[in-house]
């Protein structure tokens, strides 16, 4: 991976946004719950809003459809054989 979105923050040991940019994908952590991967790890909304916390700015969310994995999508991968 030739660049990093998140550091570690030296006051907390959690992870921070490394400069103002952050990229990522959605990812299904259980049937019930999304979760995001940035840098390899994967981060529940609450722990992405954390590390992005800066009251007052502003932020874009730009959303990239994976279109080579449109038509591999297998939800039994995410969710396993039995469920939808």
């Amino acid at each position: 991976m030739g660049r990093h979105y998140l550091k570690r923050s030296p006051f907390s040991g959690k992870p921070t946004i490394a400069d103002r940019e952050v990229r990522g994908r959605i990812i299904w952590r259980s049937p019930d719950e999304m979760a995001v991967v940035v840098d390899g790890r994967q981060l529940t909304w609450d722990e992405l809003g954390q590390a992005i916390q800066n009251e007052g700015w502003n932020f874009t969310i730009t959303l990239d459809e994976p279109i080579a994995m449109v038509d591999d999508y297998d939800p039994t991968l995410a969710f396993g054989e039995n469920e939808p």
